[in-house]
């Protein structure tokens, strides 16, 4: 009796697993660009708070900031888009219920800015020059079980168009070199 070549199977099993994981690898691959569109084709600008549109009114940037002196305001930019000539009325705007006293108006192709009083005068200097922005401040109080990172329900509403968020809560921002900090980054007075 003659001995045969006899092939092993193992090495068609390995040759067939390859090809299936390569096949796969191939079609996982394809699958992640098909279209060109990823998670990242759309940039959201970097910015704590939240967007929202309705009509021709946009708010940008809504979130509840924290003060350092623990009081907390109201935050947006809302953007006035009518083309026609239509100014835009802010009625009311609260968080958690309470009021925050604000009472302006959004030329056509303006835009409101409402932040904390002392943030604001920053912000007038450094745009002195633009003639179609307008500033208010959105102090508000009451508000109770606020902390960073948490959320606060805020209305606005204008005279065509309304928003309900649950808005973030952040930390103001302090001005550059005011705090210095110890060796496990806390405030100190030096």
């Amino acid at each position: 009796m003659e001995d045969q070549n006899v092939k092993s199977q193992k090495s068609t099993v390995v040759r067939g697993a390859l090809a299936i994981v390569a096949a796969g690898a191939a079609l996982g691959m394809t699958a992640c660009s098909a279209g060109q569109i990823t998670q990242t084709a759309e940039q959201a600008p970097a910015v704590n708070g939240l967007h929202a549109k309705e009509g021709n009114v946009d708010v940008a940037d809504v979130s509840v900031v924290l003060g350092a002196d623990g009081k907390p305001s109201l935050k947006f930019t809302a953007s006035n888009a009518e083309n026609d000539g239509k100014d835009v009325k802010l009625v009311s705007a609260s968080v958690d219920g309470q009021a925050v006293s604000l009472n302006e108006t959004i030329k056509p192709g303006c835009n409101l800015v409402v932040d904390r009083e002392d943030a604001l005068k920053d912000l007038e200097k450094g745009a002195k020059d633009q003639k179609c922005l307008s500033y208010a401040a959105g102090d508000v109080s009451g508000v109770k079980d606020l902390y960073v990172g948490g959320q606060k329900p805020v209305e606005i509403k204008f005279d065509d168009a309304e928003f309900s968020l649950n808005a973030p809560v952040v930390a103001y921002t302090p001005e550059a070199g005011a705090f210095d900090r110890d060796k496990d980054g806390q405030p100190t007075d030096k």
